[in-house]
C-alpha cells in the first residue's frame, strides 16, 4: 500500500478559532518567473483552457492569494499571502513544471475547503459532472481566496472568506463556531481546511441550495455519514475522482471526531 502523503502533506494540524489565525498580506508582491519558465506557464495555460472548453467548463485568470509561508507557535497559526493568479497556478501547479524547472518557485495559490455536518449527521460532499484533466469528480465544499473579494482592506480573513464560499455555492450563511483544522500542501496549492456543524438537516440543506442563488459550479451535493467506517470506506472508494486536499479535509475531520488512531489507520490503509 502507499501512502496519501504522496498527494499532498499535512503541515499543521489542530483546532484553531478565528482568533488564533494571523495573516500578514502582502499586496503587490508577486513571483516574477525567467523567460523559458513563463513560456512553460502559457503554454500551460493554453492546454488547459482548451482542455476545459472541450469538456464545457469555463475558466478565467482570476486574481488570487499566494501563500509564501507559514508558521505555528504558541497556539497561532501564522500565514504569509503575497498575489498571483489562477493562470500561474495552472502553470507550475503540475509535477511537469517542478521535472522542467527544479528549484524554480511555484504560484502555490491559497484555498479553502470545509467539512461540513449537517445536525442528522451527514457530511456534505460536493459532485461536479464537468471535470477536466485538473478537475475531480468529488471535493468538499471549497474554494479560492480572490483579491477582489477577500482582500480589498488588505486584510485577507479565511474565515469571512469561507463563509462568502459558502454561501455563493450553496446559498447558505454558516453558523459559529467555524474552525480551520489544519493547512494541507499539494503540488497544485496550498489549502486551509475547516469543519463546521450545522444546525440543518441534510434534506434542508438541499431545498435552500436549490431555491437560493447560487454560482451554480456545483451539479449535486451527496452525504456522507459522519461515522467512522462510512468516512473510511468514501475515501478508500474515490481515491481516483476525489481532490486530494478534499480526502485531507475529511481525513483532518476524521483525526478530530474519531481520534488519531482512525487518522494513522486511514492514512495508511488507503491506497493511491
Amino acid at each position: 500500500m502507499q501512502s496519501l502523503m504522496e498527494e499532498f502533506e499535512v503541515v499543521a494540524h489542530g483546532i484553531f478559532p478565528e482568533d488564533s489565525i494571523r495573516v500578514d498580506y502582502k499586496p503587490g508582491v508577486r513571483i516574477r518567473w525567467e523567460y523559458a519558465t513563463q513560456a512553460f506557464i502559457d503554454d500551460a495555460w493554453k492546454n488547459y483552457v482548451q482542455a476545459s472548453r472541450e469538456t464545457g467548463v469555463t475558466v478565467y485568470n482570476g486574481n488570487i492569494l499566494r501563500l509564501d509561508g507559514v508558521e505555528r507557535a504558541n497556539g497561532y497559526l501564522s500565514l504569509v499571502l503575497s498575489d498571483t493568479d489562477f493562470r500561474s497556478a495552472i502553470g507550475t501547479g503540475t509535477s511537469d513544471f517542478i521535472t522542467a524547472f527544479p528549484g524554480a518557485p511555484q504560484a502555490n495559490p491559497f484555498s479553502l475547503s470545509v467539512a461540513l455536518v449537517t445536525a442528522d449527521g451527514r457530511i456534505v460532499i460536493e459532485k461536479r459532472n464537468r471535470i477536466d484533466a485538473r478537475r475531480r469528480k468529488y471535493h468538499v465544499i471549497a474554494g479560492f481566496m480572490e483579491r477582489e473579494l477577500d482582500a480589498l482592506n488588505g486584510r485577507p480573513n479565511p474565515f469571512d472568506a469561507l463563509r462568502r464560499e459558502v454561501c455563493e455555492e450553496l446559498a447558505l450563511s454558516i453558523e459559529d463556531p467555524l474552525y480551520a483544522m489544519g493547512l494541507v500542501r499539494t503540488v497544485y496549492g496550498s489549502e486551509l481546511c475547516f469543519y463546521n456543524r450545522l444546525s440543518i438537516s441534510f434534506s434542508d440543506l438541499l431545498e435552500i441550495k436549490e431555491k437560493g442563488e447560487t454560482d451554480c459550479e456545483i451539479d449535486t451535493l451527496e452525504g456522507v455519514e459522519d461515522s467512522p467506517s462510512a468516512v473510511a470506506s468514501f475515501i478508500a472508494g474515490h481515491m481516483g475522482d476525489f481532490v486530494p486536499s478534499g480526502r485531507a479535509c475529511l481525513l483532518l475531520y476524521g483525526r478530530e471526531a474519531y481520534g488519531a488512531k482512525w487518522y494513522e489507520d486511514t492514512m495508511k490503509s488507503s491506497p493511491v
